[in-house]
């Protein structure tokens, strides 16, 4: 039986631009519906499996111009909705009028709009049901590649899901992704089926089928496994301390430190097994460091020597705690004639037994740390408070006995290229950022989601120390260790298993992205383009 072409638009001739556009919307709802905060916490990520049947729907078939304004609409609706802490996250960081910030905010949502319009261009391209099969690389590629201020992926969605979490370290989230849209596009042509505009897909559906019955035998004979290799692993105990400090105020910021200190000498005294304690982001902001790197004359180390600018007397009280702390901070560096300085938002280790190791952040965050406009620019534009740093150029492991761990600030964490390279010689990682400047918004559980995607890509250990939570340690299984404790202040010890296991994705399976992009953008190059009409 040869396949019927579709009828434009793809669901039924007698449905018009509203009904449309409805489904494109009905996408964009069932997908903020999956992804936190509402998926996992009410058990609607499942929904993620049906979130792209509607948009298929309509826009499969539909025309180029018209599939590429549902796609956009689609996307608009889902970056809008689940991520709207970018708009507090704006005027927050800049300190820009509600009616500036807000216009930035709608031309952040037209840039990551743009690859759901390309979705939709590729559906709209398509003249046989069967063709949304090649839309799913292109999809993959686009939704991976294209560069984003906060990297996500459809799959993700399952974050909380064990059996199919684990499944990403072969290919990654973006495989989760590719089995996500597999599923949907199968339940798409099922439908067509049943309203006689499509042939049975017995290949699409049984090819769906073996591949999830394979990930659901495969993830938990993988957790098994990796468990395992836990129990047998050394135990290291961590402190996390998380003040629920305003990094704006400073006068507060000045007196936070005595309170990450009166916190740690306490969680010390009730767990004296700890062997690392960990600040967050910002917790020395208001000390900045003078970092200067010595000649090899001087110190054949080559460790950073540092004083503090404004309370000499903290470096004495930071060494004198009984082990060793990482902490976020400030850093500046003088060049001769410089009374300014160059600064940096880094991550120090302060060990009274070894010298100063100071990693300075190599991804600075846009509209928080770095700002491509002139500095007579900020007044007028309300920008006075946004950073200008510098970034670091390396990312080498801190020592830690016989342990080294990499450090990621803030939302490098998220970063799935730059977590598994920075990775690659550590045995755990210490995330720490500073989550106060989005509020109680959805932020905060996706921050974590994609945190505990990296952690299973790479099967890297992390732990994770924000001054309004949730800290905690992240599993290579996957599984957040944490009391769950948000917007409050909160000390407590966790247990981490510093112990890597490699990984497909690791060894190449990262490079699945750029292989579904080529065959995507292959297959669309031979399709005959249809006029919207």
């Amino acid at each position: 039986m040869q396949e019927p072409r579709l009828a434009r638009p793809a669901t039924s001739p007698s449905l018009r631009a509203p009904a449309l556009v409805a489904l494109a919307l009905a996408s964009a709802v069932l997908t903020v519906l999956a992804f936190p905060r509402y998926g996992a916490p009410y058990g609607l990520d499942h929904l993620i499996w049906l979130a792209p049947v509607p948009l298929f729907l309509a826009a499969l078939g539909a025309g180029a111009r018209r599939g590429l304004l549902l796609g956009w609409i689609a996307g608009m609706a889902i970056e809008s909705a689940g991520f709207l802490w970018v708009l507090l996250a704006i005027r927050n960081f800049s300190a820009m009028g509600p009616v500036l910030s807000s216009i930035v905010f709608l031309f952040w949502l037209a840039y990551h709009t743009l690859p759901w319009a390309l979705l939709g261009w590729a559906l709209g391209r398509s003249e046989r049901p069967a063709h949304v099969l090649w839309v799913i690389p292109f999809w993959v590629g686009v939704e991976h590649l294209y560069p984003r201020i906060f990297p996500w992926h459809l799959g993700g969605a399952l974050y909380a899901r064990e059996p199919l979490l684990q499944c990403a370290d072969l290919l990654g989230a973006s495989g989760l992704t590719a089995l996500v849209l597999l599923v949907a596009a199968t339940l798409y042509r099922l439908i067509l089926f049943v309203r006689r505009r499509d042939a049975f897909p017995l290949k699409t559906l049984v090819t769906a089928a073996l591949l999830l019955a394979a990930a659901l035998v495969y993830g938990p004979w993988r957790l098994e496994a990796i468990e395992e290799i836990e129990r047998d692993a050394p135990r290291l105990e961590v402190g996390l301390v998380q003040g629920n400090v305003d990094p704006r105020d400073e006068e507060d910021g000045r007196a936070q430190v005595d309170l990450y200190l009166d916190r740690s000498e306490r969680l010390l005294a009730r767990h004296p097994g700890i062997r690392l304690l960990v600040w967050p982001e910002g917790a020395l902001s208001a000390h900045p460091f003078v970092l200067e790197r010595p000649s090899a004359l001087e110190d054949p180390s080559g460790a950073w020597h540092f004083w503090l600018r404004r309370d000499p007397g903290l470096l004495r009280r930071l060494r004198d705690l009984p082990v060793p702390l990482v902490a976020g901070a400030r850093g500046l560096t003088f060049a001769p004639g410089d009374e300014r300085g160059v600064p940096y938002n880094i991550a120090v280790l302060v060990d009274d037994e070894l010298p100063l190791d100071v990693y300075r952040k190599n991804n600075r965050m846009p509209f928080g740390e770095v700002l491509p406009v002139p500095d007579w620019l900020r007044a007028p534009l309300g920008l006075q408070y946004v950073g200008n740093l510098s970034a670091g150029t390396s990312n080498e492991p801190f020592r830690l006995g016989e342990h080294r761990f990499t450090n990621l600030i803030c939302y490098e964490a998220v970063l799935p290229g730059y977590v598994r390279r920075s990775g690659r010689d550590a045995d755990f990682a210490v995330n720490i950022t500073e989550d106060i400047w989005y509020g109680d918004t959805a932020h905060v559980p996706q921050h974590v989601s994609v945190l505990i995607l990296r952690a299973v890509e790479s099967r890297l250990p992390i732990v994770r120390c924000t001054n309004v939570g949730p800290s905690g340690v992240v599993r290579i299984t996957g599984e957040l260790e944490t009391p769950g404790v948000t917007f409050e202040e909160a000390s407590f010890a966790e247990t981490l298993v510093p112990v890597r296991v490699a990984t497909v994705h690791e060894r190449g399976g990262y490079l699945f992205p750029f292989i579904a992009l080529a065959v995507g953008l292959a297959a669309q190059m031979p399709w005959r383009r249809r006029s919207a009409g």
